[in-house]
């Protein structure tokens, strides 16, 4: 998984266009499934073919129905009627449904993984275009974005955010806001750090996340419908807790949960 150069935003946009360009000759922007040098648009254009050949893209896990009504957990199968998951059947949640745009397996997870651990800040741009694919879910597609609604991120603690570099959410947010016009707000703080949720049973997860979260002091949710974004939903633990928080601290009037991939 080969970085593309980037060039400074300050220097004009032909100028920028010509360069890039004339850099590309030199040093050939590469996808970053398998490497290949790519003659899509160039960044930040927010098109998979900007960083991704078309084999790389054909590969991705996409998400199509059926799937749980609640969780977004993909299923086989001919069904074509609402139906809940094994997981959501005995509990309640306080996000109206979560949906996601592709299976956190293979060049999804390795990307997802490469932006959250190894310090690929670059690829940004190209999580948050596989991002978009969830507001491509027909529950949202009948709704009046962007009007009303708010991008919301899951808050990292401030120590793991200083030691990473950055929230990957946030950074979701923020292209996501560009790309849309959707307004974000950094409404949710983390009060305490937790143990990882990876290898956590169900009851686990949801001890290991009491009172982790509140709202920041100052932001205001009230009567607002919530885009709550983050990069990969397990169980859903972590998006319950939030949005529990947003609907009975903060007032919010809806909370969807929109990410990346679907573990």
């Amino acid at each position: 998984m080969a970085p593309f150069p980037t060039l400074p935003w300050t220097v004009g946009k032909s100028h920028r266009q010509l360069a890039s360009r004339t850099l590309d000759l030199v040093i050939p922007r590469l996808c970053f499934g398998c490497d290949t040098p790519l003659e899509g648009p160039e960044p930040p254009t927010p098109r998979l073919e900007t960083w991704l050949c078309r084999p790389c893209q054909t590969s991705l896990p996409l998400i199509a129905p059926p799937y749980c009504s609640l969780c977004g957990e993909p299923y086989p199968g001919d069904l074509t009627h609402d139906f809940r998951c094994w997981n959501c059947q005995d509990r309640h949640f306080d996000f109206d449904f979560a949906t996601s745009g592709y299976r956190a397996e293979g060049l999804v997870r390795d990307l997802i993984h490469a932006f959250k651990y190894e310090k690929h800040y670059e690829l940004r741009g190209l999580l948050t275009v596989l991002l978009r694919q969830s507001l491509t879910d027909k529950r949202l597609t009948e709704l009046s974005l962007p009007t009303d609604w708010l991008l919301v991120p899951v808050p990292l603690h401030p120590w793991r955010e200083m030691l990473r570099g950055y929230n990957q959410s946030r950074e979701l947010c923020i292209e996501l806001s560009r790309t849309t016009g959707i307004p974000t707000q950094n409404a949710l703080r983390r009060n305490r750090s937790t143990i990882a949720q990876a290898g956590l049973d169900r009851d686990r997860r949801l001890r290991n996340l009491r009172s982790a979260f509140s709202l920041r002091p100052g932001h205001s949710v009230r009567g607002r419908r919530i885009l709550l974004i983050d990069d990969v939903l397990t169980t859903g633990s972590t998006a319950q807790e939030c949005a529990r928080i947003l609907h009975r601290d903060g007032g919010a009037e809806k909370v969807v949960v929109i990410t990346v991939a679907r573990g």
